[in-house]
């Protein structure tokens, strides 16, 4: 076996054993990062490529009170600072309106409270789009 079926080898095996729906491999949970994820606090899960962070995440992903928002931070690689911050809070509350809306059910009185929480998340979105930084030329 020569050193280019080796790698190939290699890449097949580090692609098969990435989260992934067809994968088939749960997450292996020996800190009991479950059941701090279902204690009623918010969480924000990173660590490094491969760590199993989308494993974790996705053996809780149908539970009732649970929201999850997954962003990827290499978007954002580009931007400066402080506008990252915004930018990346941005996506994160437009995709937490989403999850709430998603979640409120039309006859459930949950649903008045999701549309005040919908509410204040655009506030705050106008708010935050008033901040980003601009370069002066």
């Amino acid at each position: 076996m020569d050193i280019a079926e080796v790698n190939k080898l290699v890449t097949y095996i580090e692609e098969n054993l990435r989260a992934s729906t067809s994968s088939g491999l749960n997450f292996v949970d020996s800190r009991h990062y479950r059941e701090r994820l279902l204690s009623k606090q918010n969480h924000v899960v990173f660590g490094r490529r491969g760590a199993g962070k989308t494993s974790l995440v996705s053996c809780i992903r149908n539970i009732d009170h649970h929201l999850d928002v997954y962003l990827n931070l290499e978007d954002y690689k580009d931007i400066t600072f402080p506008n990252i911050v915004i930018y990346v809070l941005l996506e994160m509350f437009s995709q937490l309106k989403e999850k709430i809306k998603q979640k409120a059910v039309w006859y459930k009185f949950w649903n008045r409270e999701a549309k005040k929480q919908r509410s204040e998340i655009v506030k705050l979105c106008k708010t935050l789009k008033t901040r980003v930084w601009t370069k002066l030329v």
